[in-house]
């Protein structure tokens, strides 16, 4: 059948092509779903491997795997707590996403260096370098929860001025 143009077609044919389209869609998806299915397959065998992450063609398509999210026996700050727990003088975060990932955390985030640095700005953790975290010390933690009475002493304090 030859390929009539947008413009030259009228609408019961634009309709016709429609209608032909619609009805491949199911098979096309039941397709797709099946090479997701054989690609997560071989991912889990490159994975056992050793081998690293998908390539980014994996990644451009929906859901990777079954859209579950990945089971870790911790959180990530409780990961973090513990280990600058263990840690003095702190650790820089390189050092942590490192430590992390050994201790066996789980994350698909491409850049999970980002995702350790935003779980570091917690009020758990202070920073004591550029770079460099540690545990905050329980006495600085009391002073941080002062703070927001001040703020509503000062707002209460600002109340009557703007009344008059």
């Amino acid at each position: 059948m030859a390929t009539v143009s947008l413009s030259a077609a009228s609408i019961e044919d634009l309709q016709s092509e429609l209608r032909k389209r619609q009805k491949q869609l199911p098979k096309l998806q039941q397709k797709r779903r099946q090479l997701l299915a054989q690609l997560a397959e071989i991912d889990r065998c490159i994975f056992a491997l050793g081998g690293g992450a998908s390539g980014p063609a994996v990644r451009a398509s929906a859901p990777a795997g079954n859209g579950k999210r990945l089971s870790n026996g911790k959180t990530l700050s409780q990961q973090l707590v513990e280990l600058l727990g263990a840690s003095k003088s702190g650790m820089r975060i390189s050092e942590l996403v490192k430590a992390v990932r050994h201790a066996g955390y789980k994350s698909a985030a491409k850049d999970f260096y980002s995702v350790v640095a935003m779980a570091l700005r917690d009020k758990k953790f202070q920073k004591v370098d550029r770079g460099v975290y540690k545990i905050r010390n329980h006495q600085n933690s009391g002073a941080q929860a002062t703070k927001p009475k001040r703020a509503k002493k000062a707002k209460a304090a600002q109340a009557p001025s703007a009344k008059s």
